[in-house]
């Protein structure tokens, strides 16, 4: 699908609100942010904060291992922190895949 295509449906779809809604308002406040970073950019630096924490973990695992810390807790919360937020990066990737999909079955 082409950039004037995407913004064909786009300004279909804003067209089809109502007035009182601002096309801004569709857009999330987290990927909107003040600082004109894009949507594209904050996906990269969540993946970034992800790889992090995957390497903070994997420290953490080996310390406790080797004897040099003993906090287990911390541990095993800090993994599944950055499990769950593996499993919503995915789940997020997932949906964009549908949406894509979705699009490149309509019928132009």
């Amino acid at each position: 699908m082409s950039i004037e295509a995407i913004a064909a449906v786009t300004a279909q779809v804003t067209s089809l609100a109502p007035a009182a809604i601002p096309a801004t308002a569709f857009i999330p406040p987290e990927i909107a942010t003040a600082t004109g970073e894009g949507m594209f950019d904050s996906m990269v630096s969540s993946l970034k904060e992800i790889d992090a924490g995957f390497t903070r973990n994997t420290q953490a695992a080996t310390e406790l291992a080797l004897g040099q810390s003993d906090n287990l807790h911390q541990v095993v919360i800090g993994a599944e922190r950055t499990r769950l937020q593996f499993e919503l990066a995915m789940s997020m990737r997932n949906r964009v895949l549908e949406a894509y999909q979705e699009i490149m079955r309509m019928q132009v």
